[in-house]
């Protein structure tokens, strides 16, 4: 009877903190513990790390979980404003790793701020680096007031050691080029053996500039000329200017020009000019790409080199009565040809004369002897004069046309009736 008594108040006792623990949940009951993130230089031998709480929901009892990092020595703990309510009791043992410091008391303490503060001395073999600070709590060692189990959120911090690579050794730039890579600026920190690029900010690995390869143009064959060289096919690459048999730029050459073969002269003696033909000044051309060259074989043109003709010489026409000719001392005929008249006026008849013509010939200018040419027929060139009325003291005219030609007066305009 008396343990199904027990088991019934411990039944009820747990339902309680049910009911409890969920009425808190829902109210939204939460509080927060911050380990401070801290951040120290190179060769710093002590270091503070404050714990500080907030919202705290009210703790009446906590044992609390602190680690830290290997080469940080726990030299001091002090309790801070927060939990003030609750008795303290340190760790015994600073040297274990981790610490777990005690707050109890009889009622719920509500207060916030730093609960604790955490001296380390810090090992000089510590290198520069992130190294956590860590904050935890076992079920059933964060009680509030009723004794109920709470949780809190904790946020994780520690101490960052950093280097101010002040000593450092500089590697210089290497430019890439077509087949060895290269590297940017970098530099080597003598405190902590770390990488920095050019700005001093730490790299994980030497910044590699990868080789560039080859950048090729391709050219065709020329073949050499007698003056001008040639060259091979290849391949050029236009950062290195080295030359290549292959486009994937395998097969180097040492050599892509072809020398010029020179002329191949042959001489030409000089040919007189006449009048049926043209001459030729002694000259050279060459039997590989037939340039001319003058007797001194300078390059020059064949026009340049050309005699002209003799121009024939022709006299004064020979005329017959129906052809004409011109002849050149050489007997070359010129202009042979029938005649081609035109009448020429050599005077122009008249209403009182006659005159006189001739055909001549458009081309020689032969003439057939002179033709007469008849008067022309008279014409009037008539002026009408109207009619006057005689008065009593002057006498009048009749209507009539005056000829300023003959000057005869006519009845009509005709001259039909004098």
């Amino acid at each position: 009877m008396k343990k199904k008594l027990l088991s019934i108040l411990v039944l009820t006792a747990l339902l309680l903190q049910l009911v409890v623990g969920s009425a808190m949940a829902q109210n939204g009951v939460s509080g927060r513990l911050t380990v401070e993130k801290k951040t120290v230089p190179v060769g710093t031998s002590e270091v503070a790390v404050q714990v500080t709480l907030e919202e705290n929901p009210g703790i009446s009892n906590v044992r609390f979980i602190f680690a830290y990092p290997e080469g940080f020595t726990l030299k001091r703990i002090q309790r801070g404003d927060a939990l003030s309510t609750l008795h303290f009791t340190p760790p015994g043992n600073l040297t274990a790793n981790p610490v777990t410091p005690l707050w109890d008391g009889t009622e719920a303490d509500t207060s916030n701020g730093v609960v604790v503060t955490l001296t380390f001395d810090i090992s000089d073999q510590v290198k520069p680096g992130d190294y956590a600070v860590t904050v935890s709590y076992k079920k059933s060692d964060l009680l509030d007031g009723d004794l109920n189990d709470i949780d809190i959120e904790l946020v994780q911090g520690g101490v960052t050691i950093v280097c101010p690579h002040t000593d450092k050794t500089e590697h210089a730039a290497v430019a890439a080029d077509c087949t060895n890579a290269g590297n940017a600026l970098y530099y080597t920190c003598n405190t902590c053996g770390k990488l920095l690029d050019k700005d001093g900010a730490v790299i994980e690995a030497v910044p590699v500039l990868n080789a560039l390869g080859h950048n090729l143009t391709h050219h065709d064959a020329k073949a050499p000329t007698c003056v001008a060289d040639g060259n091979v096919e290849y391949w050029l690459c236009s950062r290195c200017n080295k030359a290549f048999a292959d486009e994937n730029g395998t097969q180097a050459l040492e050599k892509t020009g072809l020398d010029a073969k020179g002329h191949d002269y042959v001489h030409h003696d000089k040919v007189a000019a006449s009048h049926a033909a043209a001459g030729m000044e002694e000259h050279y051309t060459c039997n590989n790409c037939d340039t001319y060259f003058d007797a001194q074989k300078n390059v020059t043109t064949r026009e340049a080199l050309v005699l002209d003709k003799i121009p024939h010489r022709f006299g004064d026409w020979i005329k017959t009565e129906t052809n004409h000719k011109r002849i050149c001392e050489c007997g070359e005929e010129a202009d042979a040809g029938t005649h081609t008249f035109q009448w020429i006026i050599d005077r122009a008849a008249t209403e009182d004369a006659t005159g006189l013509k001739h055909e001549e010939c458009t081309v020689c200018h032969y003439a057939k002897a002179g033709v007469e040419i008849p008067k022309l027929d008279h014409t009037h060139n008539m002026n009408h004069n109207a009619a006057v009325a005689p008065t009593c003291t002057t006498d009048g005219t009749v209507e009539y046309w005056h000829c300023t030609k003959c000057g005869k007066n006519y009845a009509d305009a005709n001259g039909a009736t004098a």
